[in-house]
């Protein structure tokens, strides 16, 4: 969902059938994501890095050189049998292939990077570069050369840079945690440098494994919208996704939306209405995709912000929000520039165009800005 919500005080129990359709938008979310982060395997070209010389390395070249030549047979007869049942078969491994084909281009270059022994298994990292943006492959084997594990996993994002409607010497942050043992998370407290106590907003990740500023490629929105926020006289906390800091531990069939969003939201409120330099009357929510969904559940009033190019939301899932939001509290905002991540393009958004560096739009900040002023 591309849906941003700013509300205040209450977290109650989720509405199940808006619980279902954010998953279901969140979940097609997470496969385009998904998809992008499959770039590494390109199209065939003649990058690929030769053998350095240790065995589990050249495994994992040689694996890349069979998806990269489009034997997926060949490829699939590497997985070790550990490997759950057709989720690197053939097939899968084909479908992977035209998904990240669509949205690649061709691959360039596949060098050696770290190699490390992680439970008697040898983890291989592969620098990947091709024509739109480099990523690091992930590739585990056994002593056997078998692969027991497969990750597409996006290089660490480039340093973060002020959008220039941002004026730095405004605001600093602290380090802080939120919630208790044992899903204690790391969080960063944007804090306006003028006289207190301020408002303060809480940003709510969408579904998955979210850092605190939901980077997505070389994109940090959750960072612009706190630095924008900070700079015009709001505290804003964000911080590690649960799903995210503790993703060994996370039985996925067993995780509730409490577990993954709820739990965690209110901690951070808590946290936020304990410090003395936060006006606990004007402490807000802000969501974003999962937390979208939710904030209608966790607070009103309610801002909803939608950009107009997105994919994953159409314009008939805005019309039943606009049905099931008629009420006196609400405000819905239509941005047609704007796609997922609040960044300003043209044309319908595509899975690439997050691989783009961008940051929110501005028209964004103010409007929530003016929301909390106006709602105080």
């Amino acid at each position: 969902m591309n849906v941003m919500n700013v509300g205040v005080r209450r977290i109650a129990a989720a509405r199940r059938d808006g619980i279902d359709r954010a998953r279901r938008h969140d979940r097609q979310w997470g496969r385009l994501v998904s998809a992008f982060a499959f770039l590494a395997l390109g199209s065939p070209a003649p990058g690929l890095a030769q053998d350095r010389g240790d065995r589990w390395t050249d495994a994992g070249i040689a694996f890349v050189r069979l998806l990269n030549e489009l034997k997926f047979d060949s490829a699939a007869a590497r997985v070790s049998a550990k490997i759950p049942a057709g989720s690197l078969s053939p097939d899968r491994l084909g479908q992977i292939w035209a998904r990240v084909t669509e949205v690649a281009g061709a691959l360039v270059e596949v060098l050696p990077g770290n190699l490390t022994v992680q439970n008697g298994q040898h983890v291989v990292d592969l620098d990947v570069r091709f024509e739109r943006q480099p990523l690091r492959i992930r590739i585990v084997v056994d002593d056997s050369l078998e692969l027991t594990g497969l990750w597409f996993l996006p290089p660490e994002p480039p340093q973060w840079s002020p959008p220039a409607w941002v004026d730095t010497t405004a605001f600093h942050e602290v380090e802080v945690t939120v919630g208790t043992d044992p899903w204690i998370l790391p969080g960063t407290l944007s804090l306006p440098t003028s006289p207190g106590p301020y408002p303060a907003i809480l940003l709510v990740h969408g579904s998955g494994p979210q850092d605190r500023d939901e980077t997505i490629g070389p994109n940090r929105p959750f960072r612009d919208i706190a630095a924008g926020l900070a700079a015009r006289g709001i505290a804003v906390l964000r911080y590690e996704k649960r799903t995210k800091q503790y993703a060994s531990r996370i039985d996925p069939k067993a995780f509730t939306l409490e577990q993954e969003v709820i739990e965690d939201a209110l901690a951070a409120v808590a946290l936020l209405r304990a410090r003395g330099d936060i006006d606990t009357a004007n402490v807000r929510v802000a969501g974003h995709s999962l937390g979208a969904m939710l904030a209608p559940e966790i607070a009103i009033p309610i801002l909803v912000l939608q950009g107009g190019r997105v994919y994953q939301v159409t314009d008939s899932d805005l019309s039943i929000w606009r049905q099931r939001l008629r009420r006196d509290n609400v405000t819905i905002r239509d941005f047609p520039t704007l796609n997922h991540l609040f960044m300003e393009g043209t044309g319908r958004a595509t899975p690439s165009e997050y691989g783009n560096a961008g940051h929110v739009a501005i028209d964004v900040i103010e409007a929530l800005a003016t929301r909390v002023r106006d709602t105080r």
